[in-house]
């Protein structure tokens, strides 16, 4: 990989680690705050609202902003033909939610839906400057400002949110979440247009427009399927279910989330330009996919099985009684993200590389494999059962997606299965260790309070990286190495560290 690159695709690493671990900061303590604030039924009305919102807002950005990390030409050129076409999309968005907003409260059976539905829709007319900015700056590796714009958004929103919680009375809590949701997208939308490296204006050239709608049109196709994909459950669920299940399984998704795309939001930063940039060179670009794909279970891996591990200690200790019916939602979630963060790898390089109607046929298999068990599973096993639909239908697409991984990079099954191997061995130490730990406590009769947690965790992390370092001593080193070349640009030997790295092909 030449210098320049590399060292972009470093840099721009460390924004993206700042700009999700950030992120997940505020999301924890702001969830947490609010946990003790609002009741499960209120989550439950946000989620209900925003499942219609979900469908029609995934197809909102048409894939623009990679196709604008794709564009071959002048960016400047496509830009306000990009923010153009989202806006009249987001406006017509908006009149189909409109439309279906007054049927919600029969479906949910909760007159607030309708209105809650309308009000959260207006963050659909804020996400074109958003979308198109973020396109450009991903293009050019910008994530210093990507990094500000999220954070700083988040952040407002949040106190916004604990804020109007604590200001409102009890029955009215659930306006928290309203607030806190369009107050992100509102503040995502103003620092955009304020921080963007390509200026936003509204324009139209007809031939960007064919190029970009020709690019979006798999993604479009995709979107849709995948928003289905991720709305069954709640309707589901909301249907056949209560107000408080719908709150309950809405709470744990929103919290196992926040770890599960923490991988998704690190490497896609810089994944997707820098496949962009390497698609013609398919060596280095296997190289490369293959790679993060080792690291992405590596840390997906250890958050999350360490999540399903100790969570039935950590919701006792954090969370109020209403909420402890969570802890197998939580568990079942914490391994579909496993699944999933390594899954989606595929999506950043599909897009890269031109072909995003891979991701559309993927997302196809995931819509029909979890449709039949959904509504069985949820009128069984409630929440539960939507999780373990949602695990069983991202197994069926992974194995799909080996197909296609390998049809794109042109690769043996060994590479890919190899990338896999040391999270996975790691996982599986780790998970044994901690089981064994907590059985043996409860047989002596022991209950864990907050000091058996920190020490779960620690005993974890400590079994975790120790399995990596015996193993796969050369792949947890040049780990390190990354992470150090990202927080302290300039230190350290590159040209070891990049001899390492062209050792071997994974």
């Amino acid at each position: 990989m030449p210098d320049e690159l590399r060292d972009k695709a470093v840099g721009g690493a460390k924004w993206a680690m700042l700009t999700s671990y950030g992120g997940q900061v505020i999301g924890a303590a702001s969830n947490l705050t609010l946990a003790w604030l609002l009741d499960p039924r209120d989550w439950g009305l946000v989620a209900a609202a925003m499942v219609v919102i979900g469908v029609v807002r995934a197809c909102g950005n048409f894939g623009v902003n990679y196709a604008l990390v794709q564009w071959r030409g002048d960016v400047r050129r496509a830009a306000p033909t990009a923010l153009t076409l989202l806006l009249g999309i987001s406006l017509l968005a908006y009149g189909v939610i409109a439309a279906v907003a007054p049927f919600t409260k029969g479906y949910f059976k909760d007159p607030a839906v309708p209105l809650l539905t309308l009000l959260l829709a207006l963050s659909l007319l804020c996400k074109p400057p958003s979308v198109v900015a973020e396109g450009t700056m991903r293009r050019d590796f910008h994530l210093r400002a990507i990094f500000f714009v999220e954070f700083t958004s988040q952040l407002l929103a949040a106190g916004a949110a604990v804020t109007t919680a604590l200001l409102l009375p009890k029955s009215q809590r659930y306006w928290a979440l309203v607030v806190g949701g369009l107050g992100w997208e509102v503040m995502r939308a103003a620092l955009s247009w304020w921080l963007t490296n390509v200026p936003l204006r509204l324009g139209f050239d007809r031939e960007a427009a064919k190029g970009l709608l020709h690019y979006g049109k798999f993604f479009l196709g995709s979107s849709i399927l995948m928003a289905l994909y991720l709305s069954v459950d709640q309707l589901a669920i909301g249907h056949i279910g209560s107000p408080i299940e719908l709150g309950l399984y809405g709470f744990a998704l929103q919290w196992v989330s926040q770890l599960g795309i923490i991988t998704g939001t690190i490497f896609g930063g810089v994944a997707v330009p820098l496949y962009a940039r390497l698609q013609d060179d398919r060596v280095r670009l296997r190289y490369g996919f293959c790679r993060i794909v080792s690291y992405s279970a590596i840390i997906s891996t250890a958050l999350l099985m360490g999540l399903v591990l100790v969570i039935p200690e950590a919701v006792r200790l954090i969370l109020p009684p209403s909420y402890f019916d969570t802890v197998p939602i939580f568990q079942v979630l914490g391994l579909y993200y496993i699944v999933r963060a390594v899954d989606n790898c595929s999506g950043q390089l599909f897009a890269a590389i031109g072909k995003p109607n891979y991701d559309m046929y993927l997302n196809a298999v995931n819509l029909v494999a979890m449709l039949a068990p959904m509504v069985p599973l949820v009128y069984y096993m409630g929440p539960v059962g939507a999780a373990l639909a949602l695990l069983f239908a991202r197994v069926v697409r992974l194995v799909v997606n080996v197909a296609f991984c390998r049809r794109a990079l042109s690769c043996a099954l060994a590479h890919l299965v190899h990338s896999v191997l040391p999270a996975a061995a790691a996982g599986v130490v780790m998970a044994s260790t901690l089981l064994a730990t907590k059985a043996l406590a409860a047989h002596a009769g022991l209950r864990l309070g907050w000091a058996g947690l920190v020490g779960l965790i620690v005993l974890g992390a400590a079994v975790y990286v120790a399995v990596l370092f015996l193993a796969y001593r050369e792949l947890l080193f040049n780990m390190a190495r990354l992470i150090r070349d990202a927080l302290l640009p300039g230190e350290g030997t590159r040209g070891e560290g990049r001899g390492a790295r062209e050792s071997q092909d994974p």
